[in-house]
């Protein structure tokens, strides 16, 4: 009496196991009893099926050769379980594949019934090591490219008005250089020469100042290339031999035109450099020693400088 009671209960709990949704799927397993299989199983989980909600997912058996693969796919959870084993054969095997699914399924229930992790949850924007704090420690330690400024002072050699090259000097030069290579400049500088005529000589001072534009290449050893104009104050003043000998002077502005070329080098904040010039004054201003040629600054005129400086962003 005992007995059948517990064949009863045993039937009805394998009832509900099915109707709860175990199911096995088989493929290449031969003359298999897939209904038998899924009968042993719902009677194995029959003791679980009240604490689990959802219906078991189904399981799909494989077999291939010498080898039984078990696949519970949940799609709930998105979770995949496997297992290979070796292939049961003979008279009971549904017995056997039904004690290998139970227990993939009872093994792997707390994990199947886990649901997916969170996303994982990255720090705060202004967090150390976050991509924000990378971006701001990236802006600090490397900045764009900035203007770079800087001041030299030059000594100066020029030929004016085909007197030879006796006219010498010495200038300052503040240059602003954009991340371009291209910039502008302002220069102050004062020259002095001396013509020698046989009844006297003739003394002249130019002091200027100006502003223009430049370009420099990249580079350590880097190529200046400027351009500009300044406004020049001459004085002349005819200075004779002797109490005989009459000499006038004068006293002038003009505009001084220049370009210049020339390779500098940038070793840290330090700026040492030659180049070539070029220019054109005008109008006239002259000078003369009575009984001589007149000593005039005019025209074209032709020069070169060295220069030392400092620069700085």
């Amino acid at each position: 009496m005992r007995r059948a009671a517990l064949v009863v209960a045993m039937t009805a709990l394998a009832t509900r196991a099915r109707a709860d949704g175990v199911r096995v799927d088989a493929e290449g397993c031969g003359s298999l009893d897939s209904a038998e299989v899924e009968r042993l199983v719902s009677v194995d989980l029959a003791a679980v099926i009240d604490e689990r909600k959802d219906s078991f997912p189904p399981a799909r058996v494989t077999c291939d050769g010498n080898k039984l693969r078990i696949v519970i796919e949940d799609p709930v959870t998105a979770k995949k379980l496997e297992r290979e084993l070796p292939l049961p054969k003979g008279k009971g095997r549904e017995r056997t594949f039904a004690l290998a699914i139970s227990q993939l399924y009872l093994t792997s229930w707390a994990e199947l019934a886990l649901p997916p992790p969170p996303e994982p949850v990255g720090p705060p924007k202004d967090a150390p090591g976050s991509k924000a704090a990378t971006i701001i420690i990236q802006k600090k330690v490397l900045p764009p490219p900035s203007w770079n400024a800087e001041g030299v002072l030059s000594g100066i050699l020029r030929s004016r008005g085909g007197h030879g090259l006796n006219d010498v000097g010495g200038s300052f030069r503040a240059t602003a250089y954009a991340p371009s290579g291209f910039g502008a400049f302002v220069t102050a500088g004062f020259e002095a020469m001396r013509v020698e005529r046989v009844r006297g000589n003739v003394d002249a001072s130019i002091a200027s100042i100006g502003l223009g534009g430049a370009y420099r290449s990249p580079g350590m050893l880097a190529i200046d290339v400027r351009a500009g104009a300044s406004l020049v104050f001459v004085r002349v003043d005819g200075r004779p031999g002797s109490e005989r000998t009459i000499a006038g002077g004068g006293l002038g502005t003009a505009i001084d035109f220049a370009a210049a070329l020339g390779p500098t080098l940038l070793v840290g904040p330090f700026r040492l450099g030659v180049e070539g010039q070029l220019g054109f004054m005008v109008p006239r201003v002259t000078a003369d020693v009575r009984g001589e040629d007149p000593v005039s600054f005019h025209g074209a005129w032709v020069g070169g400088a060295a220069f030392v400086g400092l620069g700085f962003r």
